[in-house]
């Protein structure tokens, strides 16, 4: 056990827990940021690699191990036929190294979905109740977009000018108008204009593969730096969370992690801690910290956590466009 005693334990530092981060040090309060990786070499970006280049690079299984974790690291298994991808990061900023960016904000068509379809809990908000902080949110990472304001996107008076159209954009925004289909701008957190210091997108299109400009926001170039300033926070690099342990009253008061690189168990104490490792890792972590209290683990009275998982699905259509020729 470590002696001292820490008024908040982060784990992770990706967009929950750097933003945790973040906004707690600037308040005065003492954090320990605990991640699982250390910061990345951007040195090691694919950021200017060519296309095929990169092609190559997967195709010899150099699968960018500075970002994504290796599963013989970690291991985890599937139920038989059924095959799961699951994609971790470890490592300062976490998945907003490589995230996608697109920055939407939800609408009362959301937050009272359940009342009008009859699935799912209520949410106990509507969107005037979270406007004010997608206001800052949006001012702090630097969002693009239109002018558009709808019932289903919510309109905002804080993003950056969005850049121009793509060649595709434009002809699909062509074929959607004449079907009556409305279009509207992405909103997006790359920088089109220079912002805290940080300057805007070049458009190297290798968003994926880290920004050495760091001119998407990520949480290793956009909060943590200025909450290091601050002297209230402390990064401790490489511990691996194991769970989390209560006192007789149930509260949080110890988290446990084994460095990385050695395997050796370590203990800090705490005041609150909060849980930002991503949905896996969160959930493990949970699930692990059992005690007489929590038989099922921290937080799962309901016997839900790990459970209805819902996957996000990307589909991507090809097509040949003869204006588009030479």
């Amino acid at each position: 056990r470590q002696p001292d005693t820490h008024d908040v334990v982060v784990i992770g530092s990706g967009a929950s827990g750097g933003m945790a981060a973040w906004n707690l040090a600037r308040k005065g309060v003492k954090v320990l940021v605990l991640d699982a990786g250390s910061k990345f070499d951007r040195d090691r970006f694919w950021t200017h690699v060519l296309p095929f280049e990169a092609d190559d690079r997967f195709r010899n299984g150099e699968r960018r191990p500075e970002f994504y974790l290796d599963k013989k690291e970690q291991p985890y298994l599937t139920p038989e036929g059924k095959p799961y991808r699951l994609t971790r990061v470890w490592g300062h900023g976490g998945k907003t190294n490589v995230w996608g960016r697109v920055s939407l904000r939800m609408s009362d068509l959301d937050f009272a979905a359940a009342e009008r379809d009859g699935w799912g809990a209520p949410w106990p908000i509507r969107y005037r109740d979270i406007a004010p902080y997608y206001d800052r949110v949006e001012e702090l990472i630097g969002v693009f977009g239109g002018d558009d304001d709808s019932e289903v996107l919510p309109g905002s008076t804080h993003l950056m000018p969005p850049p121009a159209l793509r060649c595709g954009e434009v002809l699909l925004s062509k074929a959607a108008r004449h079907l009556g289909i409305p279009v509207v701008r992405m909103r997006r957190a790359n920088l089109t204009r220079n912002h805290r210091g940080f300057p805007a997108c070049h458009y190297c299109g290798a968003c994926g593969s880290g920004c050495d400009t760091a001119s998407f926001f990520n949480s290793a170039d956009h909060l943590l730096p200025f909450a290091l300033e601050t002297g209230n926070l402390r990064i401790q690099s490489n511990a691996v969370v194991s769970r989390i342990f209560v006192d007789d009253k149930g509260r949080a008061s110890e988290v446990q992690y084994f460095e990385r690189a050695s395997g050796r168990e370590q203990r800090v104490r705490c005041r609150t801690v909060i849980v930002g490792a991503a949905c896996m890792d969160s959930t493990r972590i949970l699930l692990n910290s059992k005690s007489d209290r929590s038989p099922n683990g921290l937080g799962n009275g309901s016997d839900a956590l790990g459970r209805h998982y819902c996957e996000q699905v990307m589909v991507h259509v090809h097509g040949f466009l003869p204006q588009l020729f030479d």
